[in-house]
């Protein structure tokens, strides 16, 4: 038997076993050259100046998006719009407090007072270093890092002192340079009746603007009248600095309270009252419904959730018939 003959056997292949080489042959070179087919970088690749601009690139596009202390995450987290978590520890102050303030005089100390970050108070007092100043509220809003959330809470809050232009002479250019003008503090000549002062009258009390001389008034309709000086403390957005600031200043004649009939009044009208939630004006309402109707204001003492002092402050503004 010659060679050829004894390799004969172990060369011939069935169609089946002919198929099974091409296929593993195919899959080999696929495997093998599959990094440069679609790109795969291998490990230890340089990275050329191509790569590097286009990275570049991509950075100029995307990093104005981004605000400081703010990372971009791959799916948007539930309280983070936009895909965005914050990497940094608030550094707000965890005791706040708003109070009147002129934001060209604040020192550190009061803006962290105030509740606001310290990348944003570094940025307000550069801002001021630099000869920058604040002339209307609005202009607060201008500055890098302050949310407008923030902005929104501290507008209310913002006294700046009247400035006056004044060009100054012997200047080549001319400049405008502000100059503050000391006002007195407002005073009003006569005590006022706080039910029937309105809003102009209101205004010329210390620390009281147009919106809070606003509020003090609505807040009178929906009582139905001022029993007592003191509920004037009790108006939203007035701090109680300013209320014992204009309380030596407000009187009350004999009260005119418009009077609410638990008899006949429905949930709706009943609370609209400052002091009335709807669950107390649905539990009045249901005791009437099971009692029939009241005979007396003390019967109101039954109902659960009415204690002693809730139900003195209730008793001007309420009667039976």
């Amino acid at each position: 038997m010659n060679w050829h003959e004894i390799t004969k056997d172990y060369l011939r292949f069935s169609k089946k076993e002919r198929v099974g080489i091409i296929s593993i042959l195919s899959l080999t070179f696929l495997i093998w050259f599959s990094p440069s087919l679609f790109g795969v970088r291998q490990a230890g690749n340089p990275i050329t100046e191509a790569d590097t601009a286009w990275f570049s690139a991509i950075d100029k596009q995307v990093l104005p998006l981004r605000e400081p202390g703010v990372d971009f995450t791959s799916e948007e987290e539930p309280g983070q719009p936009g895909g965005l978590v914050s990497t940094e520890k608030s550094d707000r102050p965890s005791n706040t407090e708003l109070f009147y303030f002129d934001p060209n005089s604040l020192s550190a100390t009061e803006w962290e007072r105030l509740g606001l970050r310290k990348n944003t108070i570094n940025t307000i007092r550069h801002y001021l270093a630099k000869g920058g100043h604040f002339y209307q509220p609005e202009d607060l809003k201008r500055i890098y890092g302050l949310r407008e959330n923030e902005y929104d809470r501290l507008r209310p809050y913002i006294r700046i002192t009247a400035t006056e232009k004044q060009k100054w002479p012997g200047s080549e250019k001319d400049e405008n340079r502000a100059i503050p003008i000391e006002r007195p503090e407002k005073i009003p000549l006569d005590r006022m009746d706080i039910n029937t002062a309105d809003s102009l009258t209101l205004e010329t009390l210390p620390g009281i603007g147009p919106i809070l001389a606003a509020r003090i008034i609505r807040f009178r309709e929906k009582l139905g009248g001022f029993n007592a000086i003191e509920q004037v403390g009790e108006t939203y957005g007035l701090a109680d600095t300013v209320f014992q600031k204009i309380r030596p200043f407000l009187s009350i004649s004999q009260p005119y309270l418009q009077k609410i009939n638990i008899n006949t009044v429905d949930v709706e009208h009943l609370q609209a009252h400052p002091y009335i939630s709807r669950n107390l004006a649905k539990a009045i309402i249901a005791y009437r419904n099971q009692h029939q109707d009241f005979q007396t204001l003390e019967e109101l003492k039954k109902i659960e959730i009415i204690d002693e002092m809730l139900f003195n402050k209730l008793m001007p503004y309420l009667v039976v018939k």
